[in-house]
């Protein structure tokens, strides 16, 4: 949708479902998600948005200990939150969630252009967007319809694939 600002968001994300990748060419990581079929997926890590960070053991008990932006040069949304894994942050925080401003392409890509721009935005689409996004983080008791995000898809979380705690070698020994 053109006169959007949200054009794909995620929820309550775990930090620990994430594929982190390693140094070094080949293993870069990724931060899939899905629309309700979890092998149809895009790689999120090039998105730039906002997102906010959550410490807690789990959703009802967790509270925002960062917010922050990714989008500007090379610091993506995999970026931004490999930082705050490694640095400051690093033990501050469970969850994620993200407002993304790219959209979802062909092949399942994000489409990049060469002059991204959520120029105009009329005032209503601005105003309905920004409250998305403040009922989506805060989950208000007093607002029962909930988001009204008018373009936005919502993607789930593909949760990393489990390692194996007793492996089985070649031999099947």
């Amino acid at each position: 949708m053109k006169n959007t600002i949200v054009r794909n968001f995620g929820l309550f994300w775990e930090r620990d479902q994430i594929t982190w990748g390693s140094q070094g060419p080949g293993n870069a990581g990724h931060l899939r998600g899905h629309l309700g079929v979890p092998d149809d997926w895009v790689d999120f890590r090039q998105q730039r948005g906002i997102y906010v960070l959550y410490e807690g053991a789990d959703i009802p008990s967790q509270r925002v200990v960062y917010v922050g932006q990714a989008g500007s040069g090379q610091n993506d949304l995999f970026h931004r939150l490999r930082n705050h894994r490694d640095y400051h942050l690093w033990n501050r925080w469970q969850r994620f969630s993200w407002f993304g401003f790219l959209s979802v392409g062909a092949g399942s890509s994000l489409v990049h252009k060469s002059k991204a721009a959520v120029g105009n935005i009329d005032l209503s689409t601005a105003l309905d967007q920004i409250e998305a996004i403040l009922i989506a983080l805060m989950e208000p008791l007093k607002n029962r319809q909930g988001p009204q995000w008018k373009g936005a898809q919502e993607y789930f979380q593909v949760a990393k694939a489990p390692i194996s705690a007793d492996p089985v070698g070649p031999n099947g020994v």
